[in-house]
């Protein structure tokens, strides 16, 4: 974690609405893009939700679901959507509880406000060897390139038991038989790191659902599946020089259609670049290989294919762009590792690198603020003190939790590739309960006077 406590009795006589604290120049630093070809920038860093039910987890969860951030990574909607309509992603769409919000009128969270925690400094304590992580030998890791379901709904190879160690059970690898075990914690219950490395492969596996192994199984023209072995690895035959887009080929002759025939087909990867370069893969063919139902959505249109108030499709501001990276789970939730809670501005409001938070509800409608308010409730004011995560407050900057945040904003460029920008900026919740606070190299929660919880 940065020592911020120097900055504190520094105080500028003049406020800035907005422009870049000391903690988002150097959170800009770690996810630049580089010149020499993939990964070749910034060493990228790590966001999490902390409400994402692993929160409450027993003792045998050792790994937790990240994201991890670079600007190689092109795909919007890069942070899990759980806030705002149910936080559920396949919304709005037929077939699933995707009640219209009342003070917003949505029925999905693409248009809200997301929060999490974010991890940069201490990146080096979270993956092995972080100063070496963009050599081509590095392969500490599991990245998984989409959504996954990597820590509850996956099953850990075990080769000399010749079964698979799942959630509650385990299945034989001979007949596929599931058998009840309670002992038994899926992948979730093993360590952090590549199994093939000597690591313990939390996170690892393939993807099961009413106990058995439902991992999609395609193949190229020339006999390769996506996957090379039994923990459902990626088939690096794939990988020409960075080029996966024959994976994405083997891909469209599997299970192809909603957003969520990704967590089905998800394999992982032992690196980082190998797991950028595929994941662009797969957003640049987004047109080939979903249909757009889960949720509704025109992809490859931009956003705002329609006007907000005519119920537009959001185009692929609804793309699942999120990437899933299991964690050691005492780490990543220590708040001593965070940077700060971030606060992320929906896809591409229309104004790109200047997208604002005070924009938001000129831009989707009445409401929007105010969810942001609710939600920040939830990290001031949860009823286990343990996850209380923002404490505002000036008093509170250098503390971990405190009261440090940062803004992000995404945006695409003119080939429709996404990116990521950390900033801060003045802004009072509309109830006045709280306000950001942007003081020259600063950025915090404040308390904003107005109504009390």
């Amino acid at each position: 974690m940065r020592c911020l406590a120097a900055l504190l009795p520094v105080l500028a006589a003049a406020w800035d609405d907005i422009g870049y604290d000391i903690v988002s120049r150097d959170l800009n630093e770690q996810i630049s893009q580089g010149e020499g070809g993939t990964f070749t920038g910034g060493k990228g860093i790590l966001v999490r939700s902390p409400f994402d039910s692993f929160e409450h987890s027993g003792s045998e969860q050792l790994v937790v679901p990240a994201t991890f951030w670079t600007n190689d990574l092109f795909t919007p909607t890069s942070l899990y959507p759980g806030n705002g309509a149910n936080g559920n992603p396949m919304c709005p769409s037929d077939g699933h509880d995707c009640d219209a919000d009342p003070n917003t009128g949505d029925d999905g969270p693409w248009n809200y406000v997301q929060l999490a925690i974010v991890v940069g400094s201490s990146m080096p304590d979270l993956m092995i060897d972080y100063d070496n992580i963009q050599d081509q030998d590095w392969g500490w890791g599991v990245f998984y390139p989409t959504d996954s379901n990597a820590v509850d709904k996956r099953c850990r190879w075990l080769a000399d038991e010749n079964a698979y160690d799942c959630l509650g059970g385990w299945i034989d690898g001979n007949s596929g038989a599931w058998t009840d075990d309670s002992s038994r914690g899926g992948t979730g219950g093993y360590t952090f790191g590549n199994p093939y490395a000597g690591m313990g492969g939390g996170g690892t596996g393939c993807h099961t659902d009413n106990h058995e192994i439902d991992q999609t199984n395609a193949y190229s023209a020339t006999g390769q599946n996506l996957i090379q072995d039994h923990d459902c690895q990626c088939n690096y035959e794939f990988n020409d020089f960075g080029n996966w887009d024959q994976w994405v080929d083997a891909f469209l002759n599997g299970w192809t259609g909603p957003m969520y025939s990704l967590d089905y087909s998800a394999c992982w990867m032992n690196n980082p670049r190998d797991m950028i370069d595929l994941q662009n893969a797969i957003f640049w063919r987004r047109t080939d290989w979903t249909d757009g139902t889960f949720p509704w959505a025109h992809y490859g249109d931009g956003v705002d294919l329609t006007p907000h108030n005519q119920g537009g499709f959001d185009g692929d501001r609804r793309y699942w762009g999120w990437n899933e990276v299991p964690v050691d789970k005492e780490l990543v939730n220590n708040p001593l590792n965070w940077d700060a809670i971030i606060i992320k501005l929906p896809t591409d409001m229309g104004s790109g690198k200047y997208d604002r938070l005070s924009n938001l509800d000129n831009v989707f409608g009445l409401g929007h603020e105010l969810a942001l308010e609710y939600a920040l409730n939830t990290y001031v004011w949860n009823d286990d003190p343990n996850l209380r995560i923002l404490v505002p407050g000036l008093e509170n900057i250098g503390n971990r939790p405190g009261s440090y945040v940062v803004l992000v904003r995404e945006f695409p460029d003119s080939n429709g590739n996404f990116f990521r920008e950390f900033y801060c900026e003045t802004w009072t919740s509309p109830n006045a309960r709280y306000q950001i606070v942007y003081d020259n190299d600063m950025c915090y929660m404040a308390w904003g006077g107005g109504v009390s919880v």
